[in-house]
């Protein structure tokens, strides 16, 4: 009996971590100087028992795919993308952990990997 309920509980905290079931919203989308790409912020939710985290993501201007993304965080407070100028984009927060982060962008749908996007990231006092 006590091996029944090791087996369930087992099953269930498995269950429960599957990434598959986390929901994600666009919360941002904004359009670079030249339009022809858009930085776009998505927050992900994998339930109760862990936190937002945040991902950006740079597609081709109107695309429904996302992509890779070029920065992923939890504990996240104040995220912000902008656009410096054509072909540089600002990511900043007051805090955040940081999983993930590039610091460049590139797709073989613009300019056949021509088109390249260089990103800063920086923390806001």
């Amino acid at each position: 009996m006590n091996k029944l309920i090791s087996l369930t509980i087992t099953f269930l905290l498995l269950n429960g971590c599957d990434s598959s079931k986390c929901g994600s919203e666009i919360v941002s989308r904004e359009l670079s100087p030249d339009k022809r790409v858009e930085a776009v912020v998505s927050k992900v939710n994998c339930g109760a028992t862990t936190d937002y985290s945040f991902k950006v993501y740079i597609v081709p201007t109107g695309s429904d795919s996302l992509g890779n993304q070029v920065f992923l965080s939890d504990h996240t407070v104040g995220l912000r993308t902008s656009w410096i100028k054509k072909q540089r984009l600002s990511i900043t927060y007051e805090k955040a952990r940081i999983f993930e982060y590039t610091n460049f962008w590139q797709s073989k749908d613009l300019d056949n990997f021509e088109y390249l996007v260089s990103i800063t990231e920086a923390i806001r006092d």
